[in-house]
């Protein structure tokens, strides 16, 4: 066995072993994570609704030509992942996404009928 092996096996023991508290950790960790890029998300794209100027905790990342569904449930096992993709886009100015508060977005689902 070479010492690539070992310590893959040895990672492998570890884990095992202490499986309970790596797990809790682990999503901590991604709460965290999530958290973190979705508060920079929102500072990004202003801190408060385009629409109506409302700043709170009812902000909402709006997909502005929708499908923000379909997006949403492709990563939905991995919400970190989801709010890393946006905070691509958003920092390559793509232009994909703006800030709404719970009202205007639901308002702007029923206009546009951006229901799937």
């Amino acid at each position: 066995m070479n010492k690539k092996e070992r310590k893959k096996e040895y990672e492998r023991l570890y884990y095992l072993k202490n499986k309970k508290e790596i797990d809790i950790y682990r999503k901590d960790w991604l709460k965290n994570i999530k958290k973190q890029r979705r508060n920079e998300i929102i500072r990004l794209l202003g801190n408060k609704c385009i629409i109506c100027g409302y700043k709170g905790l009812a902000l909402q990342i709006d997909h502005i030509n929708g499908g923000g569904r379909r997006e949403f449930l492709k990563c939905s096992k991995r919400p970190a992942r989801y709010y890393k993709k946006i905070l691509e886009s958003i920092k390559r100015n793509e232009g994909k996404y703006q800030l709404l508060c719970a009202n205007c977005n639901w308002e702007k689902r029923y206009k546009n009928n951006e229901y799937n």
